[in-house]
């Protein structure tokens, strides 16, 4: 598995990260754009699942459907029950200025397990979620699925609708990009 440190920003307190990413063998990473999402992007999505904890694939949506990517393990292999199968990942950075007035949207986070293709569980995404202290620059969250079924693969899916004023009064649609960092069959933070 993979293991990352992230140290926090104050010295007194450090968050350990573990990831069994998806990796290896015949194991791949596919991504999906529903139909319809205007100007969505999926770039670099093989490093959702390659075992490095400082590459990402990125995810850059407007529209009430969305995109997904998917791990799935090399044929033969099944992971059991009783995992945190999930994914590190950034939200996006929506106000790089400080200057922008959020005016609100909408937004969804979600992850799937699946086996053979067939969807096994799924959680909000908001459900089970740990943050990591002092993740500014690598992935600050874990969400997760606290598996009760076996599974071959792990996904994300995202959607996002934003609007956004600029403080030059500027309108600005969509979002940045979420950053997917890694993809795990089994994960976590301690701190």
């Amino acid at each position: 598995g993979l293991l990352l440190a992230v140290a926090a920003q104050s010295a007194l307190a450090a968050a350990a990260t573990h990831c069994n990413s998806i990796t290896g063998g015949g194991a791949k990473v596919t991504s999906n754009i529903e139909r319809g999402c205007m100007d969505c992007t999926i770039e670099n999505p093989k490093a959702a699942a390659d075992g490095k904890a400082d590459s990402f694939a990125s995810l850059t949506l407007f529209s009430l459907q969305g995109a997904s990517l998917r791990a799935t393990a090399q044929p033969g292999i099944v992971f059991p029950a009783g995992g945190r199968a999930g994914v590190f990942y950034s939200l996006p950075d929506n106000n790089p200025n400080g200057d922008n007035i959020d005016s609100g949207g909408t937004w969804s986070f979600q992850v799937h397990t699946y086996l053979g293709g067939k969807l096994q569980e799924s959680d909000s995404g908001f459900t089970n979620s740990q943050d990591i202290a002092g993740g500014s620059r690598h992935a600050n969250l874990y969400s997760f699925v606290e598996t009760t079924k076996p599974y071959d693969a792990v996904e994300v899916y995202f959607s996002d609708a934003q609007l956004r004023i600029g403080g030059q009064g500027q309108l600005t649609a969509g979002s940045a990009a979420h950053k997917v960092y890694e993809i795990c069959s089994d994960g976590g933070v301690s701190n």
